[in-house]
């Protein structure tokens, strides 16, 4: 055997020896790559999912900020219909504000002889004092001098409210008109003569004051008497604007012949169902009619009630008296206190 032959023998018998290792080792990096290849499809499908997670994200992140700008808008809209709420509230706050209160509404005041805490009871002064003071109702009282004429005294004496002395029934006008009926309340009112029911309803109609005008059964003695100053009242053009209050039942029904549609007040000192029954007689069906008692109780104020009578008190002077009065009760006389306001100033505070 030559070399060539020798050579080509061991070639072949190392060949022979040699194959299945390359197969070997060619098997190994396929597998690798297989393994690879799942790899690198495990790793597609989790990018694709991550993809499709994010997109559903960005779609949901997108919602959210397309509802939010929604709701801004919304928001921004309440906003300005609450702006135009507050300053539609602010203006009519301030109109409140500007506007005054009507205290009778609350609870009705009555100037018991006008403004008589400071003023010379039933003279003008006290009337007009009133009016400056706030009252839009005012009392009075009325008596006769022997020459007819109807005056506002209280007394049948005029010792206590002027420098003279005697009976009123005793004097002629012009006896009375010479003394002086406000000296006695301070020098500021010196000189102050007694008025006649004529200057005093003039004095409120000019500035807008409704009367309450009372007639003394010891005083307005009849018929007759009632009629005349339901005349004197219609001369001054007041009929139907003021309103009678008297003791005496009889008066009373005389002037609501005389005068139909005036309120009328019964007088009580101590009230009770009785007279409560009795002042329902004075309804005609177009006049109001009221209880005026000194006193009362919760009794009373639920008599009054039932049977839709409206009450009023005389005379109260103290704040503390007025807070303290049963809710039922619609007016208060006074010397001095707007009971309307001594409730709404409670009830709103004092500055």
């Amino acid at each position: 055997m030559n070399n060539t032959e020798l050579r080509s023998e061991v070639l072949e018998t190392a060949d022979a020896a040699v194959t299945p290792r390359k197969k070997e080792l060619y098997a190994l990096p396929l597998s690798a790559i297989l393994i690879i290849f799942v790899l690198l499809g495990l790793l597609l499908a989790a990018c694709i999912v991550n993809a499709l997670t994010i997109g559903r994200l960005q779609e949901r992140t997108e919602a959210l900020e397309n509802q939010l700008l929604l709701a801004e808008g919304e928001l921004a809209e309440a906003q300005g219909r609450l702006e135009i709420a507050q300053a539609a509230a602010d203006e009519a706050d301030s109109k409140v504000a500007a506007a005054p209160v009507n205290y009778d509404e609350i609870l009705r005041a009555v100037a018991h002889r006008g403004f008589s805490a400071a003023a010379p009871e039933n003279t003008l002064p006290a009337f007009r004092l009133a009016k400056e003071r706030g009252f839009s109702y005012v009392e009075t009282d009325v008596q006769f001098t022997a020459d007819g004429y109807a005056v506002c005294l209280h007394d049948q004496y005029i010792d206590r409210v002027s420098n003279g002395s005697g009976t009123i029934d005793s004097m002629s006008l012009e006896e009375v008109r010479q003394y002086d009926f406000g000296a006695w309340k301070g020098a500021d009112y010196a000189g102050t003569r007694i008025p006649t029911l004529e200057e005093f309803l003039e004095l409120c109609r000019n500035l807008e004051l409704h009367p309450y005008i009372e007639m003394k059964p010891e005083t307005v003695t009849g018929e007759v008497r009632a009629r005349q100053l339901a005349q004197i009242v219609e001369a001054c053009g007041m009929k139907g604007k003021v309103t009678w209050i008297s003791f005496s039942h009889y008066l009373l029904s005389v002037m609501r012949d005389c005068d139909p549609e005036a309120p009328l007040g019964y007088l009580v000192d101590d009230a009770d169902v009785n007279a409560v029954a009795m002042a329902n007689t004075l309804r005609n069906g177009h006049n109001r009619v009221f209880l005026d008692a000194g006193s009362y109780t919760d009794e009373l104020c639920q008599i009054c009630a039932d049977n839709d009578m409206p009450l009023e008190i005389w005379t109260v002077d103290k704040e503390e008296q007025i807070l303290n009065l049963n809710p039922y009760i619609t007016g208060v006389t006074s010397n001095r206190l707007l009971a309307g306001k001594v409730r709404y100033e409670a009830y709103m505070g004092r500055d």
